[in-house]
């Protein structure tokens, strides 16, 4: 039998106070793996509804569709206005992918979840590779884009 002597309840306070802290190490663990997960979502769920603004405000006014075709396809034949406009949603589109790779960079956004945003700028449907004109713009706007994401760009234009 154990004899409960002020040495003894020391050591046991202390075996006690270690415990303590082992749990509070296990529970912040558990949170910050929980908020890690929380910060994710709510990442993709941000850049998801900036993509759908963009898209929906160029798909519900034709006359916004014309200017991004003809700045994508036959940017040299449009006038100052719209080629104006054009520059303008071609710098939001940028700003998007930007903060796409400033999310990827600090690791909100997942790996998986980058290759998407990768494939929306060097693909053909939908990024440099769609047309001139969106390729054209990115020495127009690369001074104000993580020097990366602007090598990534430049990349995936000679491919």
């Amino acid at each position: 039998m154990i004899e409960w002597n002020k040495s003894n309840l020391s050591a046991a306070a202390e075996i006690g106070g270690a415990f303590v802290v082992l749990m509070g190490l296990v529970f912040v663990g558990i949170e910050l793996r929980q908020n890690t997960s929380a910060v994710e979502a709510a990442t993709i769920q941000s850049l998801t509804d900036a993509s759908n603004e963009f898209i929906l405000a160029i798909a519900s006014d034709p006359d916004l569709v014309r200017v991004w075709n003809a700045g994508l396809f036959d940017a040299g034949s449009m006038d100052e206005q719209d080629y104006s406009r054009f520059f303008l949603l071609a710098r939001s589109y940028w700003l998007r992918m930007q903060n796409a790779y400033s999310q990827y960079e600090r690791g909100t956004l997942s790996e998986d979840d980058w290759k998407v945003y990768e494939t929306l700028i060097c693909g053909a449907d939908s990024g440099i590779d769609s047309g001139d004109g969106l390729r054209d713009t990115v020495s127009d706007h690369d001074y104000m884009l993580r020097p990366k994401l602007v090598e990534i760009i430049r990349n995936c234009s000679t491919n």
